[in-house]
């Protein structure tokens, strides 16, 4: 399936486009809002300019596509694998991304307020001028990521892995650190 097929059958009523491969498809500047695209595959796909507003898009596939001025408000994205991707100026706002990867990752001007990335692993990824402020990332794995000129102001990082995680310009006030594994390894919290 192509990008017109998919928007024709959008159009014409279609919701359920789960289980399909959309590999290295390109979508551009088109709407997809309240569709059910779980399990699909958009492996090195490029996607600008794509409007994805309340989805379910639970255990899809990402790895190395490109995604920039790309919508997910709202979205249901648990177990998706973003490995390698590429994201720019990407919208997760109180999306639910439990559990999901993003590892090897380029994520900048992006936002992921009050988002859920619970157990996620953002593990080697770079990340800047991203908005993480009130998102839940209790027990996220953020080992050895860089967080350049990102906001994470009252961000839940309860028990999340930071070991060897470089903040440049990063702001974590008001964020929760409880049990948290810092950058040098020590436990947040525990005496010495």
């Amino acid at each position: 399936m192509n990008n017109f097929e998919l928007f024709t059958h959008y159009r014409n009523g279609r919701r359920d486009f789960s289980n399909l491969s959309l590999k290295n498809l390109e979508f551009s500047n088109i709407v997809l809002n309240k569709t059910n695209f779980r399990n699909t595959n958009f492996t090195q796909a490029n996607l600008h300019g794509v409007v994805l507003n309340s989805c379910d898009m639970t255990s899809s596939h990402f790895c190395s596509a490109t995604i920039s001025e790309t919508d997910f408000w709202k979205s249901i994205l648990k177990f998706a694998d973003f490995s390698s991707a590429n994201l720019r100026q990407v919208g997760f706002i109180a999306s639910d991304l439990k559990k999901s990867v993003f590892t090897d990752s380029i994520i900048q001007v992006s936002f992921f307020e009050r988002a859920n990335l619970e157990k996620s692993s953002l593990i080697n990824s770079i990340i800047a001028s991203s908005n993480f402020q009130d998102a839940n990332l209790f027990s996220v794995n953020l080992q050895r990521s860089q967080l350049i000129h990102c906001n994470l102001r009252g961000a839940n990082l309860n028990k999340a892995n930071l070991r060897g995680v470089i903040l440049d310009n990063t702001d974590l006030s008001e964020a929760f650190l409880e049990d948290a594994i810092l950058p040098d390894g020590s436990i947040y919290g525990l005496e010495s």
